[in-house]
């Protein structure tokens, strides 16, 4: 019998069955002995100062491989404004994990505040400013207009100028203050005036405007429609303007005024220029004067247009007034000195024939001595002062021409016999002449052209104008408001004058008297020389000028 043998067939089975055995307990505890898995994602955590906490994660999976972690309670009590070490509990049933979570001291409890506002220029809207508080302590904030804000950042509102605060707190209720001046509100408009001048072919606009601050833009319209915009205060249109001219006044700020335009209408003619084949003797020209004298066979004729007739039509006066008479050149010159006119363009003429005892059919004068050397007519104005008001003694039949407001020459007619019976009747007229507001007057034998019509009769003493006696004389006519002519005789008659006047289309035309009285000078800018073309022999009581 063999024993080993048997031993070793033994041996074999015993270790089948011992490693069956170890496969059954490896089975036994993989199929019939599990457990749950409750696990944290990451571990302890440290945070700074206020620093927000951010949950890792966690995990809970039971025995069975089921995931319950939206089972699982968490308890945090963390205050990130709160320094120390805080405690996590996450607990399902009676399995329980914990984390620990460190909140540092800030680095410090200072805050700071920073304010910016929205717009800088000048502005009529309110004013937003922007608002951040850097700082880890922060805790609340004090606005202009909300108080305990929570927020470190936002904005405000400021409705006015001003100086304002705002003030930040911290988690010790220490104050941070700021503060913020607002000075470019403006919710004032401007004020301004504005006068719009038509002329003939263009117009002008010219605005003088104040504002709080500072003047902006310019917006012009003729009814209603714009028609130019600047930053300028004054406006020259190449096109006529309406009488309906309105301006859009602006502040730097945005606010705006309407101003209605004061309308001056100046519809300015052009000057009437003299025939190629006239001589120019003188020529004279600025903006608001042109004068052109030309040499005639038996007469001169000097063309002149001004802007503004009612202020351009001057009179020299003797200065010892009823006592005194001087030669034109001789007043005109007392006239430069007086007024200061040596840089002003000059062209003068007699204005009046005068008072001389027993030249004229003039009784009641030869009572007045002091009117032997005044001018004809029952009354003198110059420069809107009524020099003389003679109206109860001077003659009959005489005349006053002068220029109105609105640029027309006129003439006034005196009809009343110089008997005392008859002074309130004179008084009347003198009133009409005076509140008819011209300047001057010019005054001798009256009209020989009104209205465009050549007249048929004339005052006694001037001689019908069909009779062609030479003569020497001088006159003057009106075509249009800024465009005259004066005719001066050297070896002419008044009718070859009248005709000239007619063909020119003169609405009106007097005659300033003739002989020895007739004067025509001129006197260029910057300049204190007058010079005599002709006449000006005579003395006189008075001389007549249009000036620039």
């Amino acid at each position: 019998m063999n024993t080993n043998g048997g031993i070793k067939q033994f041996n074999k089975y015993l270790y089948i069955l011992i490693f069956i055995i170890i496969i059954f307990i490896i089975l036994f505890l993989l199929f019939f002995n599990k457990k749950s898995s409750f696990t944290l994602i990451d571990g302890d955590i440290t945070l700074k100062f206020n620093e927000a906490y951010n949950e890792p994660g966690y995990k809970y999976i039971d025995k069975n491989g089921k995931d319950l972690t939206e089972e699982v309670i968490v308890n945090n009590n963390i205050d990130v404004l709160t320094p120390g070490t805080y405690e996590i509990t996450y607990k399902y049933n009676d399995e329980i994990l914990k984390r620990k979570v460190v909140v540092l001291e800030p680095s410090s409890y200072k805050l700071s505040i920073i304010l910016n506002q929205n717009i800088t220029n000048l502005t009529n809207e309110d004013v937003i400013v922007d608002y951040k508080v850097n700082g880890e302590t922060f805790k609340k904030i004090d606005l202009i207009d909300n108080k305990n804000v929570k927020e470190s950042e936002g904005s405000f509102k400021i409705t006015e100028n001003g100086i304002y605060t705002v003030v930040a707190y911290n988690i010790k209720d220490e104050k941070f203050e700021q503060k913020i001046e607002i000075n470019n509100i403006d919710k004032e408009k401007p004020s301004a005036t504005c006068v719009a001048t038509i002329n003939l072919k263009s117009g002008d606009i010219k605005v003088d405007a104040k504002d709080n601050n500072k003047v902006g833009k310019y917006e012009y319209f003729d009814n209603d429609k714009k028609i130019f915009s600047s930053l300028l205060n004054s406006y020259e249109a190449n096109q006529v303007l309406s009488d309906n001219i309105l301006v859009k006044v602006y502040d730097e700020a945005g606010n705006y005024s309407d101003i209605k335009c004061e309308i001056i209408d100046k519809r300015y003619y052009d000057p009437i220029l003299p025939l190629a084949n006239e001589e120019m003797v003188f020529k004279g020209e600025t903006d608001t004067f042109k004068a052109y004298i030309t040499k005639n066979s038996g007469y001169y004729l000097t063309r002149i247009w001004v802007k503004d007739a009612y202020n351009q039509l001057n009179k020299a006066v003797s200065p010892d007034y009823g006592i005194g008479l001087y030669k034109p050149i001789d007043l005109l010159k007392q006239e430069m000195n007086k007024k200061n006119l040596t840089d002003k363009l000059i062209v003068g003429f007699n204005a009046s024939g005068f008072y001389l005892k027993d030249t004229f059919d003039a009784a009641s004068v030869n009572r007045y001595p002091a009117y032997d050397r005044t001018s004809v007519g029952t009354i003198v104005i110059n420069n809107g002062v009524v020099v003389r008001n003679a109206y109860n003694y001077a003659v009959k039949q005489w005349y006053l021409t002068g220029i109105t407001k609105d640029n027309k020459m006129v003439v006034f007619e005196d009809n009343i016999a110089s008997t005392t019976i008859e002074k309130e009747q004179k008084q009347k007229w003198s009133e009409e002449v005076i509140n008819s507001g011209i300047r001057n007057t010019l005054s001798f034998a009256g009209p020989v052209i009104l209205n465009g019509q050549q007249l048929t009769k004339f005052s006694r003493s001037m001689p019908d104008p069909e009779n062609n006696t030479v003569e020497s004389l001088q006159m003057i006519c009106q075509i249009n408001e800024n465009n005259f002519v004066l005719f001066t005789s050297t070896s002419a008659n008044r009718k070859t004058a009248i005709n000239i006047f007619m063909k020119l289309g003169c609405i009106t035309a007097v005659n300033l008297d003739g002989g020895g009285s007739r004067a025509l000078l001129y006197k260029e800018k910057n300049s204190t020389e007058f010079k005599t073309i002709t006449g000006g022999s005579r003395t006189l009581p008075e001389a007549g000028y249009f000036t620039e």
